[in-house]
């Protein structure tokens, strides 16, 4: 959901990205304006964890609001790792909310999630990483959501490299799913 808006965003201040979705008509969407706009944008129609990147890395890669998603977290979030350069920064919808992204809720049926994190289960799953570290704390961020018309809180978490290379671009992976 979004039709990469963080990405078009981020390309329009000059960033080299590169974005991966699962949906081919948010694909096609970007690539209009890829075109008209002449943005640093690659737009990528697949899955993160089975595309093939081969030995490419980008510097940060972004996950935001992805996890809560996929069926494998851990295999999700290891592939954003190996992928960074420098760092990788994920959020998930989080705290009390009424469209039902919460357990003990209907949330299994909103907006394909397939689970809910806690603060503690979001800290399990980052510390059982390898190759990173967390950058500071978790934090708790408002996220106005404009498809659900509802205020949403986010953890947000910076995972660093432990051992970041020393010639390093200012390319970005973003991943999301429609």
């Amino acid at each position: 959901a979004g039709y990469g808006n963080v990405s078009l965003a981020l390309a329009r201040l000059g960033i080299c990205i590169t974005d991966i979705v699962n949906c081919e008509e948010e694909t096609l969407f970007a690539k209009k304006y890829i075109a008209e706009e002449s943005l640093p944008l690659e737009w990528i129609t697949g899955i993160l964890e089975t595309t093939d990147f081969g030995k490419r890395q980008f510097d940060v890669v972004i996950a935001g609001e992805v996890i809560e998603h996929v069926a494998d977290p851990m295999s999700f979030l290891q592939k954003c790792c190996d992928l960074a350069k420098q760092a990788v920064i994920i959020t998930t919808p989080f705290g009390s909310c009424d469209h039902g992204w919460l357990p003990n809720a209907d949330w299994r049926n909103n907006c394909a999630h397939v689970r809910a994190f806690s603060r503690r289960s979001f800290e399990q799953l980052i510390g059982s990483l390898t190759g990173v570290k967390l950058a500071g704390e978790i934090s708790k961020m408002l996220a106005i959501t404009n498809y659900l018309r509802e205020n949403v809180f986010c953890l947000c978490a910076k995972l660093v490299k432990t051992e970041v290379p020393k010639n390093v671009s200012t390319e970005v992976v973003a991943s999301k799913l429609a």
